[in-house]
């Protein structure tokens, strides 16, 4: 288990490209077999 924080600033990320990427990296994170190229 691990925890992780991230936090964007509204002015310069709007906020649904922001949900985007950390959907993104919790999928990564949850299934990295996905992103990692096969030998």
């Amino acid at each position: 288990m691990m925890t992780l924080i991230l936090s964007s600033d509204h002015r310069v990320v709007d906020g649904a490209r922001a949900a985007a990427f950390l959907n993104d990296l919790a999928g990564a994170i949850r299934e990295p077999e996905k992103w990692l190229p096969q030998p």
